[in-house]
């Protein structure tokens, strides 16, 4: 096996020895983007409407995508709350703090659509307006957000923190992850779990779509998530999709 990548990008790295190394699930370069999803629940401190800080906990840029907050209790269950969270358009809805200045929307990477936002910050992040990138929205009390977006990790910062309160307040390290090496014992956890079948049907709002834009969309999401992987023997033909 080469040592290093052959001069055109980063070498591939086992993520998982004690999984199958033939799923491509199980490498990974270190650079793709990364989901993150989690379910909070905002309390009974809060009425009306709050601020949805978003913030670095020191200097640095990281580029985020597909920011939502869902709703999976109460009134507005299903409803994203979020203006503009695909970052595909102005950023309307959204406020900057002194540090943040600098942030801006990007068309040179995307996880989905055409842009993302690239978030700068100057100098570390606090959850207040003056601190963060931040926007109003209109939550209720005692009830179960999802909270998720896409981020690219990145070297030039730690950790990217979304916050309401001290009660809902999660956050990622968005550096890259440190992975299995041969030569010690060190090894990131286990993202190349089994992966279930899965069966992929037409949303309402694909409805639209030709049969070709719509294999061309899902295989898109598919890689998004790691991989196709045929475990078995025998070939499998994609012709085998049910069209619903």
């Amino acid at each position: 096996m080469a040592d290093g990548a052959d001069g055109r990008g980063s070498a591939l790295q086992l993520i998982d020895p004690a999984q199958d190394n033939n799923r491509s699930a199980n490498w990974s370069d270190l650079l793709g983007w990364r989901f993150v999803s989690t379910n909070i629940n905002i309390g009974s401190v809060l009425a009306g409407a709050t601020n949805l800080y978003v913030l670095l906990d020191s200097v640095g840029d990281v580029y985020i995508d597909d920011l939502a907050l869902i709703a999976l209790t109460g009134p507005t269950t299903g409803s994203n709350l979020i203006q503009n969270g695909g970052f595909e358009g102005p950023l309307v809805g959204w406020n900057f703090g002194t540090n943040m200045t600098n942030t801006a929307i990007s068309a040179a990477v995307f996880h989905f659509g055409s842009n993302s936002l690239h978030l700068v910050a100057g100098s570390s992040g606090l959850p207040t307006t003056n601190a963060s990138f931040w926007q109003t929205l209109p939550v209720i009390t005692n009830t179960v957000y999802n909270l998720s977006y896409w981020f690219l990790p990145t070297t030039n910062a730690n950790r990217l923190i979304t916050r309401f309160n001290s009660n809902a307040r999660p956050e990622s390290v968005v550096k890259p992850p440190i992975l299995f090496h041969s030569w010690g014992r060190q090894q990131c956890p286990r993202h190349a779990a089994a992966v279930p079948a899965v069966v992929v049907k037409r949303s309402p709002a694909e409805q639209f779509l030709s049969r070709h834009q719509w294999y061309r969309r899902q295989f898109r999401r598919a890689r998004s998530l790691g991989e196709l992987y045929n475990g078995g023997t025998n070939e499998l033909s994609l012709a085998v999709i049910f069209w619903e």
